[in-house]
């Protein structure tokens, strides 16, 4: 008889990211390649009672929410509910006392620049990474390099880990917006992007430099992402007059500008 196949649903309750992004489309493909077949391979999508709203899956259901918010929801009652089958981690974390899951963590950057992330923050990641990568049966991770640093690191033996690599053809179902470049004031092929993080990992400091001294006046750096020139300023990076900040984009704009921008 085949496992059911849980999927740990937490991202649903925080705010939309790139880790929570990729989740979300692997559950989106997965679902694609269920409706596709004729096997009676159940998957459920679990989820804390703080989830957001969860709809569009033709196979994956999502089953009743549990009666605990966000991590006390992960830790205390997601590995009794998916106790029967195996757990699927897409988001870096995942309860650390399921008997069976396969999880997904997408770098080591707490210890490779561990000033990018609160003290709090480590100390848990560091106690946790270990742990899901012992009791997890398979670790993914979305590159050879995050693979050789997860296991010099210790958080899985390398040979225990799988990559995955992330991919962009969602984007392509996308219609793009045709007028994303005028909103931003931005000459077409005279602009690149990059995510707007303060995170020191991200050199986004690096490029406000490399921006700065590119002869073309017209050129500009695009930021996208919560981040604002006041948080740059803040963690000793300021931005320059070559740097836009888009703020958070839709679908649309991002394939409107990545059509516009210059290739370098």
């Amino acid at each position: 008889m085949t496992l059911p196949v849980y999927l740990n649903g937490k991202f649903y309750s925080a705010h939309m990211t790139g880790v929570h992004r990729v989740a979300e489309e692997l559950l989106r493909a997965m679902d694609g390649i269920l409706a596709e077949s004729s096997a009676g391979q159940r998957m459920d999508i679990l989820l804390p009672s703080n989830a957001g709203p969860v709809d569009g899956f033709k196979r994956i259901q999502c089953r009743d929410r549990g009666a605990l918010p966000w991590i006390w929801w992960e830790q205390l009652e997601l590995p009794i509910r998916a106790r029967d089958g195996l757990l699927v981690n897409l988001c870096n974390l995942g309860p650390l006392a399921a008997a069976r899951a396969l999880t997904m963590i997408h770098d080591a950057q707490i210890y490779i620049t561990p000033e990018s992330y609160s003290p709090a923050f480590v100390a848990w990641y560091k106690l946790a990474l270990p742990t899901l990568g012992r009791r997890s049966a398979c670790v993914l991770t979305v590159s050879e390099y995050s693979r050789q640093m997860l296991a010099q690191h210790k958080v899985a033996p390398l040979d225990k880990i799988r990559v995955l690599h992330n991919g962009v053809d969602h984007i392509l179902r996308v219609t793009p917006a045709r007028d994303a470049t005028a909103k931003l004031g931005l000459t077409p092929r005279k602009f690149v992007l990059a995510l707007a993080n303060t995170q020191a990992h991200k050199n986004i400091s690096l490029l406000f430099k490399a921006v700065e001294l590119l002869d073309d006046a017209d050129m500009r750096l695009v930021l996208i992402g919560g981040a604002r020139a006041e948080d740059f300023a803040a963690a000793g990076s300021p931005p320059n007059d070559k740097v836009i900040f888009a703020g958070r984009v839709s679908d649309p704009d991002m394939r409107g500008l990545k059509i516009g921008r210059a290739h370098v």
